[in-house]
């Protein structure tokens, strides 16, 4: 799982665990026992920033690089700014080689201010990662902050869609364990 927030606690960590957790008890149901890694990417901020002057990866940067090519599925939330994804969540995703999420199951989630920014799921994320070759799954979720911590009535609508979407990565995440 890779979030773009600063933090665990951010919005989009909290909205990437809620994602997490419905998504393992749709594998546990099919049987699979999912193993899985989180990766808040405002902790690898500094390592990226020198990634770009180095052009070598720090050893805990390679290892998260790792994680995601060796991935069976991959739910990445990203937090949003002005519209689009932020600049440390792209700035990973740039840094990723190619071929590093061909044909992986991606969940693409976001986090926003308002309702307004809801379209970033398909003008911004979507591109970018077909880009990348992912196979994104077809519903992505997204988010206010007062819809992730339950306290708008539109809530029921985001678990609906984070349901839905879990369910949808679960079944291209088994069918590649099959």
């Amino acid at each position: 799982m890779i979030t773009g927030g600063g933090s665990r606690n951010s919005v989009s960590g909290l909205l990437a665990e809620k994602i997490l957790k419905q998504t393992l008890a749709e594998l546990n149901q099919r049987g699979i026992e999912a193993q899985h890694v989180t990766h808040h990417l405002g902790e690898y901020a500094y390592d990226m920033a020198e990634m770009l002057s180095d052009d070598l990866p720090s050893t805990t940067l390679a290892e998260v690089f790792e994680d995601v090519r060796s991935a069976t599925g991959i739910i990445t939330v990203a937090p949003v700014f002005k519209a689009s994804y932020s600049g440390v969540f792209k700035l990973f995703w740039d840094l990723t080689e190619d071929g590093d999420v061909e044909n992986t199951p991606v969940l693409l989630a976001a986090t926003g201010g308002s309702a307004r920014h809801a379209l970033v799921l398909d003008y911004a994320l979507r591109p970018l990662f077909s880009y990348l070759g992912a196979d994104s799954i077809s519903r992505g979720v997204y988010a206010t902050p007062d819809q992730v911590s339950d306290y708008d009535r539109q809530g029921q609508r985001v678990q609906a869609r984070l349901m839905k979407a879990s369910a949808e990565l679960a079944r291209k995440v088994a069918a590649a364990a099959s």
